[in-house]
């Protein structure tokens, strides 16, 4: 460490770890890094106004465009090639450069720190006094729907990414800058990018709410000002309170999904680095540990994390291993180094958890680096917990989420949680099924924000495998576990929602601007839903119970990610009919078939490996309507399946989906289920490829025989 340095408990850390031949990789990383910020030669300038990020895709097939230092004004779609130029998206570009520069300012204050390098060091001072001279000169501007404006950025959030990177980058050498540069850096940026994130703090709690409070933390620590150290901190809506209302029970992130709940917890940590061992010291609380704990439970059978909501992209156990560096360091927690000796392929004495299709990762990250501890230690223990939270049926009814796994990798997730917010799909009761992260009825999540397909198909109900009234889609609400259990025979799950009332668990602390309400109440007031779901072996059972309190339309809606085998005639003749109020060309190649009660057509759907046969049933007269509809990512198809009933009253819908990895479609069963709704709500499947059963949807275990 440089002579004058401030002494930061995660440099001290970094030093120590870079000594170590297990961080060779991390270190050699950092130095790439450093590296390749240290060769950028951007100047900025008066005039820098950034654009918001999700615009710089191609729109064609929503590939990412290539940032190029060396072309500013050329932006080439990774995907196919095209090239696209404007003023949008060179102000993209002008805002990824800036992004690039505040971490490449953090890459070279930690390397510089670590191998002396006072090119880096002046280089960071360099940059941060440009900042300062600048900063105070860019016009707020940016109009992205549910966004707070920027200054140098389209968002309130992405200024506040970028001076969380630049304030760590300060903290580390700030011992370096002299009395006037450092007050200069303090005037010009720290200072009035407190004041002006203070003045665009989200009234709400939010993913974007914890990042900006993060910032205004951070800075207030790095000004010594108490005053606005606290205005992030405290208060309604500061991070704690962020922390403590936005934090289910059992540790999720409220918006429902794993993106955004990392999303959420990485500024938290950056702050937590800056204030360790200090009076402001964030490390005791408890939400923090939660947090960390919750996905262990939720790891699919081959390592992914559970795509949804506004999730773009598959992750997996390697994607968040830096997180659990950290909470080990923090924690000590022996089940963060068995998920971190599992997302790094670590052998030992233990067998390693099996995750077919899961490659490890190098353990080269910057956070490996500054909190890395010795993972060679094993706990038997802690090993066998993580196996068992993979192997074995998990369900959170503070989450709303249960993952139900069977033979052959097949896997089943099923909502039943809060309503998440803005990044909510209006999707209660949604399910999910794969096998080895192979899709068979999988929610798509979603594309790039600003591609037509966003808000166009993915973020609403119609594009999920769930239940929609009248073509709308579902208002917020609350859904509810009313069953859980693990039985000889496999596992199952119970949940319900309902329209009864207009509440839900966060109604008075976040926002829904009118932009963001596509819901229509009056379709839903009153509909009860209930939904049973049961794993055994590698058959899925799922039973749908509607009750509509007069006379609508209720749709049953699946996508099956798979080619069906056989005649298209199958699922009828090509129709005119209306899907729903979304735009009728996401529907191609529509069909219908009208069918009677108890009546069941088996169809079997070729996956990317394997097979699925569906076999339905409907208790009233229904019709079937299909068509070809948008996957993801883009480019990819699904088959859309509206099994819909109209009227009054309560309508059953079941299936039974047999998977067969070695691609056999044949299951047993003729076509034939013989089913009757009871006087006392249970529904008798006298006759089912499973034999004998009696599902109910009051939180009973379902019976067979």
């Amino acid at each position: 460490m440089s002579p004058g340095q401030q002494h930061v408990g995660f440099l001290e850390r970094a030093c120590a770890n870079a000594r170590l031949p297990e961080f060779a990789p991390a270190l050699e990383r950092l130095r790439l890094k450093a590296e390749e910020a240290f060769a950028v030669r951007f100047r900025m300038s008066a005039g820098d106004r950034g654009e918001w990020g999700h615009y710089y895709h191609c729109r064609e097939d929503a590939g990412r465009l290539m940032f190029d230092w060396s072309r500013p004004r050329e932006h080439r779609c990774s995907v196919c090639g095209r090239v696209y130029t404007g003023q949008r998206y060179d102000a993209c570009w002008i805002g990824l450069a800036h992004h690039s520069m505040g971490t490449g300012a953090f890459h070279m204050a930690l390397c510089g720190s670590l191998d002396g390098r006072e090119d880096y060091i002046r280089r960071v001072r360099d940059i941060l006094l440009d900042y300062a001279r600048y900063y105070e000169g860019w016009e707020i501007h940016g109009d992205i729907p549910y966004n707070g404006p920027g200054k140098l950025f389209a968002q309130t959030l992405e200024e506040a990414h970028w001076i969380l990177e630049l304030g760590l980058a300060f903290l580390m050498l700030r011992s370096s800058f002299d009395a006037a540069e450092e007050e200069a850096v303090c005037r010009g940026l720290l200072r009035p990018c407190a004041d002006f994130l203070i003045a665009h703090k989200e009234a709400q709690i939010h993913n974007h709410a914890v990042l900006i409070t993060s910032a205004i933390s951070l800075l207030g620590f790095l000004l010594e000002d108490e005053e606005i150290h606290r205005a992030g901190l405290e208060g309604e809506y500061g991070l704690l309170d962020q922390l403590q209302r936005g934090v289910l029970e059992d540790g999720l992130w409220y918006e429902g999904v794993v993106h955004y709940h990392f999303y959420a917890l990485h500024p938290i940590l950056q702050y937590g680095w800056a204030v360790e061992n200090t009076p402001w010291d964030i490390r005791g609380m408890e939400p923090i540990r939660r947090m960390l704990d919750f996905p262990l439970r939720f790891i699919q059978p081959d390592g992914t994390f559970l795509r949804r909501h506004d999730a773009t992209s598959v992750v997996n156990i390697g994607t968040y291993a830096p997180y659990y560096e950290l909470g080990l360091a923090w924690f000590g927690d022996a089940r963060y180094r068995a998920y971190l000796r599992t997302a790094y392929g670590l052998e030992g004495a233990l067998p390693p958890l099996s995750l077919p299709g899961y490659r490890p990762m190098e353990r080269d990250s910057v956070f490996a680096l500054c909190f890395g501890m010795n993972l060679e230690a094993e706990d038997g223990e802690a090993m066998k917990e993580l196996r068992r939270f993979v192997e074995q049926p998990q369900s959170s009814a503070g989450s709303g989420l249960t993952r139900l796994p069977g033979a052959e990798g097949l896997h089943l997730t099923v909502k039943h949680g809060p309503f998440g917010g803005e990044h909510d799909h209006m999707d209660q009761l949604n399910l999910s099924l794969s096998a080895w992260g192979i899709p068979l009825l999988e929610d798509a999540g979603t594309v790039p924000y600003a591609m037509p397909l966003h808000y166009g198909w993915f973020k609403h109900t119609f594009s999920h495998n769930t239940v929609a009234v009248n073509g709308m889609d579902q208002p917020p609400a609350d859904g509810r576990r009313l069953g859980f259990g693990r039985e000889a025979w496999g596992s199952w799950v119970c949940a319900a929602v309902d329209w009864k009332q207009e509440d839900y668990l966060l109604k008075d602390c976040i926002v829904l601007p009118e932009e963001l309400r596509p819901w229509d109440e009056p379709s839903y007031q009153g509909v009860e839903l209930a939904r049973t779901c049961l794993v055994r072996d590698n058959w899925v059972v799922d039973a749908v119970k509607v009750h509509l309190p007069d006379r609508r339309q209720a749709d049953l809606l699946l996508h099956v990610d798979g080619t069906l085998e056989g005649t298209p005639d199958l699922l009828g003749e090509p129709t005119e009919e209306t899907f729903c109020r979304l735009d009728p060309a996401l529907f191609r190649n529509p069909r219908c078939l009208s069918l009677e009660p108890g009546a069941v057509k088996p169809l079997v759907w070729a996956a990317d490996k394997g097979k699925l046969t569906q076999y339905a049933w409907c208790s009233r007269p229904s019709t079937l309507l299909s068509a070809i509809t948008p996957g993801n990512p883009a480019g990819r198809r699904r088959h859309t399946l509206v099994r819909r009933v109209e009227g009054g009253g309560v309508t059953v819908f079941l299936h039974f989906f047999h998977y067969d990895a070695a691609g056999s479609a044949k299951c047993g069963l003729q076509g034939v289920i013989r089913a009757e709704l009871g006087e006392d709500g249970r529904l008798m499947v006298e006759e089912s490829p499973l034999g004998r059963i009696v599902l109910a949807w009051n939180g009973e275990a379902p019976v067979f025989g």
